[in-house]
């Protein structure tokens, strides 16, 4: 009788597979080197995935905001560790790298918990993706940049954070009243205002999804005036407006190319002499 195979989408709800509170920990060895992750982008999906293993999907195929029980954000060394990962500064070139890094395996599989996390991440990283299409829309000479395995971590890493901050309440956390992260809006400024915003509207160029600016959203409404110079410094909301307007402008572009699909900007095809 052959033996019947596991299923990778509830690889990590099986009685023995790894705990929230492994995967934190798993995350926070990982990234401890924020320049040198020691996992593959994969890997650490599939850890940030069982922090969500007992939320639904809102929509089929589909990630979107879950909320996360009190316990898990009171775990404050990890939530810090992993912002000042995601906004710590870094140039062009180091974020490149980073990328690149993701999208190159060297795990060790014969670690059961690597094993795990490969295998929730492998099951869900590419429905990530295909939210925004980013591969498939791209620019035949950029399709590359764009690959789940470079992006997809990125974008959950993005999700992560923004799904505890819906959790957090502003006025708990401006009055450092509250035991869970945010504990007071510094914890959101690791490395200083200017450069949160830098970094964000960085991984935005490298990496277009408009939950970096849901992110930043939440930031803003808990720093308020730490953060308005910053945004107005750097034309946050002007940049945000551009690129939702170029994310329209791409669509209707590509469903006009789709046949027998009427034209959703000329619906009726007249032509103007």
């Amino acid at each position: 009788m052959s033996q019947k195979k596991s299923d990778p989408l509830t690889a990590s709800i099986h009685p023995g597979a790894p705990t929230p509170e492994n995967a934190m920990d798993f995350v926070l060895s990982s990234i401890r080197d924020p320049r040198n992750p020691a996992h593959c982008g994969q890997c650490l999906y599939g850890a940030l995935f069982v922090l969500t293993i007992t939320a639904p999907d809102p929509l089929p195929g589909t990630e979107a905001a879950f909320k996360l029980p009190a316990p898990l954000r009171k775990n404050t060394p990890f939530w810090n560790s992993l912002l000042e990962f995601l906004v710590m500064p870094r140039s062009d070139e180091e974020v490149e790298r980073l990328l690149k890094k993701f999208a190159i395996c060297k795990c060790d599989l014969r670690d059961r918990l690597v094993r795990e996390y490969h295998a929730a991440g492998k099951a869900k990283e590419e429905h990530m993706m295909k939210r925004m299409c980013l591969e498939l829309w791209a620019p035949k000479e950029e399709k590359k940049k764009y690959t789940t395995a470079r992006c997809a971590v990125v974008v959950k890493i993005v999700q992560t954070l923004d799904s505890a901050l819906t959790e957090g309440h502003v006025r708990s956390v401006a009055k450092g009243l509250t035991e869970t992260w945010p504990t007071a809006p510094t914890d959101l400024i690791p490395c200083g205002a200017d450069e949160l915003v830098e970094s964000l509207l960085r991984w935005y160029r490298f990496v277009p999804d408009p939950l970096v600016f849901h992110l930043a959203a939440h930031i803003l409404h808990t720093c308020r005036f730490l953060l308005v110079p910053s945004f107005a410094k750097y034309r946050l909301s002007a940049v945000m407006f551009d690129s939702f307007y170029d994310s329209f402008k791409q669509i209707t572009e590509q469903l006009n190319k789709l046949p027998a699909v009427v034209s959703i900007t000329n619906p009726e095809g007249i032509t103007m002499s």
